[in-house]
């Protein structure tokens, strides 16, 4: 079970109840359900890896279906959380070089979906994925008010064979390979 705060003070839940049972994604207001998000077309859920809460209206998930399809799927409820009828569904499936072992995502303040695995870190660039770092993914995707995006993860190959959790920051506009890293580094235990 996995649960997100929205900025209304709703509470965005995925109920999880092992492979066996497809995850539901609910949205609860002072202890009551207002909302269960079923996304058209993409089939039964079987994982629901990672949820992302752009704005009271607008989430987003990481997800893979029993068929073995993975993807990122967004829904904009128009402010009307307990109507489904007026909801707007995206559905991005993952590109064939994502490794899908973890998957986290975020929108960065231009609107754009990004995502990351271990094997990378992309993002949505019209109707297709773009990669923007290949090599070494990220665990987290956090988006900062200056329009960059922070990078948490567990990297090796960047520090000459040390395995440290590390955050790393990248511009929005950055081409791949333009990296600052921030000063402080976490030691794994």
């Amino acid at each position: 079970t996995r649960s997100e705060p929205m900025p209304g003070g709703d509470v965005l839940y995925v109920l999880s109840f092992g492979e066996e049972h497809e995850p539901r994604i609910q949205r609860w207001r002072a202890g009551e359900l207002l909302a269960q998000y079923d996304a058209p077309g993409l089939g039964e859920l079987r994982t629901v890896f990672d949820i992302y809460v752009e704005d009271d209206q607008r989430i987003w998930f990481a997800y893979r279906t029993v068929d073995d399809v993975w993807g990122i799927a967004g829904v904009d409820d128009r402010g009307t959380p307990a109507n489904p009828g007026d909801d707007h569904w995206v559905n991005y499936p993952l590109p064939p070089q994502s490794n899908q072992q973890q998957i986290a995502l975020a929108v960065d303040l231009a609107g754009r979906v990004w995502y990351a695995d271990f094997a990378g870190i992309y993002r949505r660039e019209g109707d297709q994925w773009r990669t923007v770092h290949q090599g070494d993914g990220a665990l987290d995707l956090t988006p900062s008010a200056n329009g960059s995006m922070l990078l948490h993860g567990r990297w090796s190959t960047f520090l000459n064979g040390w395995d440290r959790h590390v955050t790393n920051v990248i511009d929005a506009s950055d081409q791949i390979g333009t990296w600052r890293f921030l000063r402080e580094f976490i030691l794994s235990e």
